[in-house]
């Protein structure tokens, strides 16, 4: 027994050794002191089922060759040796090793070896030193489970459980993820990509110039809850949460206050409601309606709020990467991201409603996030090649600056992939809206349709996230729809954290001060005015917007800067375009306008300095 307790100690203290460099850099990055230990604690209670199952693997093999091994080496350390051996083996599925990762390993092989050198007492110091390193680290991932039990408990506030509705309509708040407003048929696209989204638009009012605050998932959905920009909020980093008191101040916190009732669907863990920290507003969460696991669950970060980060620590990293394989082998292309699931989540919500308060549901689909591939009869609707019709083979491998590197034919079809995956997420929407309708499930209810951000094809940048914020990466569709808003076609800029107070001012709820973004039903507020964009992933958050990108918009102009180190990279330069110009490949004009870019930079300034309070 002694002998696997020892193979399960070392399964438990190893992760945490291998991954010590990349958790004190997450201290310095986006994590709290006490936040890194909450992260060391849900490495350990992730890797609790690895630690079980060596238990029993060591005690079979001690059984049959117990007395040589505790003879000539510790178990500890054979353990040890056997996991670091693994991990080599095992990490190349990554695709990349993270320095802090490679580091810790470094680490975990230099003790390993000291122990070696130390024999023959090795084995007696290597049980004691295992079994006191073990012993140390599960209270962390007891105090991990308990915090996250603690945290996902409803917040006690004054909902009522049943009541009248009265006038206050119901809220149906669906985003879609990476959908690039530059590519809808209503924005002026040439292909059929959305006929549902562009027949809507005409009957909405439809904002054309709407704004994504970030160009990946995480802080573009902190501030659609919360009504504020990335400056505000502190998500900055793709694992990271909001506050607690940001969440208090967020959107599905503030309606839940006012007697909503509160649900959400949800598929990219990184944008999760339970990830995000705002499970304790949501009075039914349906986490995951996906079948492709893409490196945390939503529902983990339930019980551990900090499962998300930890899930880049020790081997978990590894059990995503192998259960991603084995999802890419066997689903059916297109089903990987199938809106119909979360829909239909949605669907029956909605279907077992009984009479009481207004709801509020949030649904967040996946698709046209890559991997690209569509389902039938979607998959080579834009372009009939047999290639790209598989889950891996539509998958970006060539993102950002790589992307040039693509053959120009390659770099057509993904385009054509990612245009079939909007037309069917456009479908399932609109068959989900038409469902809604025919039960009488849409009369009185505010439709709001956005997006977290948008995706690049040009201008050697693939895909989203990154120090780029070129327009079709944070260019996002915006309209609403019903009977509470007046249809019309607006073309001044809005930004993303306009969404929030607008829905609020729509419900008839007060807006907390928090909130920085406008209500777009005020016609006086529609009057042009700068928006805002940033990319501050290598920033610490302690240290203010001091590395990354920011991007300002002040109709027709479009005015980048880059910060910190990230300016150091010759591939980016300070640019000015003008947004009325066709294409992509706007020229630059930043020498030749230089009364334009001295405003514009005065006006980024006095934004930026809000980040450092």
């Amino acid at each position: 027994m002694v002998t696997g307790l020892e193979t399960a100690l070392a399964a438990l203290s190893f992760p945490l050794l291998l991954t010590l460099p990349a958790l004190l850099d997450s201290l310095l990055h986006h994590l709290r002191p006490g936040e890194v230990a909450l992260t060391a604690g849900a490495c350990v209670a992730l890797h609790l089922p690895l630690a079980l199952a060596l238990m029993g693997v060591s005690l079979v093999i001690a059984s049959a060759f117990g007395p040589k091994i505790q003879d000539s080496w510790s178990s500890f350390l054979v353990s040890w040796i056997f996991l670091f051996a693994a991990w080599l083996g095992l990490v190349p599925l990554l695709g990349d090793i993270a320095p802090g990762s490679l580091s810790g390993a470094v680490l975990c092989l230099v003790i390993a070896a000291w122990l070696a050198l130390r024999h023959p007492h090795a084995a007696r110091q290597a049980r004691s030193a295992g079994m006191a390193l073990g012993l140390a680290v599960l209270p962390l991932g007891v105090v991990a489970v308990v915090d996250g039990a603690l945290a996902s408990r409803p917040a006690p506030l004054p909902l009522p459980a049943t009541g009248a509705k009265g006038s206050r309509p119901d809220i149906l708040l669906i985003s879609t993820d990476a959908l690039s407003a530059m590519h809808l048929g209503s924005h002026g696209y040439p292909r059929h990509t959305s006929p549902v989204f562009d027949r809507l638009a005409e009957r909405s009012l439809h904002f054309t110039q709407a704004y994504a605050v970030a160009s990946f998932t995480a802080p573009a959905l902190a501030s659609l809850m919360t009504g504020q920009d990335p400056l505000g909020h502190k998500v900055w980093h793709l694992k990271a949460r909001l506050s607690n008191e940001a969440a208090d101040q967020s959107m599905p916190a503030t309606l839940r206050r006012a007697g909503y009732r509160t649900l959400a669907v949800s598929t990219n863990p990184f944008g999760g409601p339970h990830k995000l920290g705002l499970s304790r507003h949501f009075d039914v969460v349906l986490s995951d309606q996906m079948a492709l696991p893409v490196g945390c669950l939503d529902r983990l970060s339930a019980w551990l709020r900090f499962s998300c980060p930890a899930s880049d620590l020790g081997f978990t990293p590894l059990a995503f990467a192998l259960a991603g394989k084995l999802v890419k082998a066997t689903a059916v292309p297109g089903h990987h991201y199938d809106p119909a699931r979360a829909l239909a989540a949605a669907e029956r919500l909605l279907i077992h409603r009984v009479d009481g308060p207004p709801l509020f549901l949030w649904v967040h689909l996946m698709p046209p996030h890559d991997p690209y591939v569509a389902s039938s009869p979607f998959v080579g609707m834009f372009d009939p090649s047999p290639d790209m019709r598989t889950i891996s083979g539509s998958e970006l491998t060539h993102p950002h600056f790589c992307f040039a590197k693509l053959a120009p034919e390659k770099q057509a079809l993904f385009q054509a992939r990612y245009d079939e995956g909007i037309r069917a997420v456009d479908y399932a929407i609109g068959r989900f809206l038409v469902s809604l309708q025919n039960t009488g499930r849409l009369r009185s209810t505010l439709l709001v349709l956005t997006a977290d951000h948008g995706e690049s094809f040009a201008s050697d940048y693939g895909g989203h996230g990154g120090p780029r914020l070129d327009p079709a990466v944070i260019r996002i569709p915006l309209l609403f729809h019903g009977d509470m808003v007046v249809p019309a076609k607006v073309e001044t800029p809005v930004s993303q954290v306009d969404i929030a107070p607008t829905i609020l001012a729509l419900a008839g709820v007060s807006i907390p001060r928090s909130m920085s973004g406008t209500v777009l039903t005020d016609t006086g507020a529609r009057r042009a005015r700068p928006v805002f964009a940033f990319w501050l992933e290598p920033a610490r958050v302690r240290d203010g917007p001091s590395d990354g990108t920011a991007s300002v918009i002040n109709w027709p102009w479009h005015y980048t800067v880059y910060l910190g180190q990230t300016a150091t990279d010759p591939r980016l330069t300070k640019s000015l375009k003008y947004l009325h110009a066709a294409g992509p490949d706007r020229k630059n004009m930043i020498s030749s306008r230089p009364d334009i870019v001295k405003r514009l930079e005065e006006t980024l300034k006095t934004k930026l300095k809000q980040g450092t309070r």
